[in-house]
Formats: structure tokens, sequence, C-alpha cells
């Protein structure tokens, strides 16, 4: 299987269901990774970064929600895609403790 993979973009973004994250923000660091069965197939960078650029210009409550719209996108817009691993971290989320990082994470083989 041939693999593209975009690692560690990074975005300031308001994401998240309590008021100061809409309005102050968060750091959030962005992986993806996707799989062609057909190891002549072309996928695009470029294509794979706007995909997800545009995703995160629209605020959503939950990376949840963010996570599956990107792999809605992917799968319309990029193909081949047989394999897709995309993980969304967000730096330092306000949960009344010290905390680097959640992150949700899907992946799948289609």
């Amino acid at each position: 299987m041939l693999y593209v993979s975009l690692n560690n973009i990074s975005f300031i973004a308001y994401h998240g269901a309590f008021d100061e994250e809409q309005k102050l923000g968060n750091e959030f660091i962005v992986n993806v990774k996707v799989g062609a069965k057909d190891e002549t197939a072309f996928i695009d960078y470029a294509d794979l970064l706007d995909i997800v650029k545009e995703n995160f210009s629209r605020r959503m409550d939950y990376l949840e929600t963010l996570i599956t719209e990107i792999e809605k996108d992917i799968q319309q817009k990029i193909k081949p895609c047989d394999y897709l691993f995309v993980s969304i971290k967000k730096k330092n989320p306000p949960l009344g403790a010290m905390v680097e990082s959640s992150e949700v994470i899907l992946e799948k083989e289609y």
C-alpha cells in the first residue's frame, strides 16, 4: 500500500464546548495519513491540506464532529483512499488539571 502523510499541522482555532475555548481559542496539532492499494496512485499533499484547513475554518463544539467531517471530505475528494488515519490533539485543554493535550483519533480501512 502507498501512504501519503501530513505530520504535525498546527492551527489556532476556536473548537470546543466551553465559552473560553470559543473566545480565546486553542492550539491544535493534526496528523493525516491516506493509503492507496494502487501503488501507482497519486495523492496530492496540497489537496489533503486544503481539506484539513477548510474544516478547521468552521468552528465546531466537538473534535469528534470535526474529525468525521474531515473523513467525509477526504472520502469524497481524495481518490483512491483505501486507508485513513486522522488525529487531532488539543494542546492544554481547559480541564482543571495540567494536561498536555487531549486527542481524538480516527483510523479506517475501506
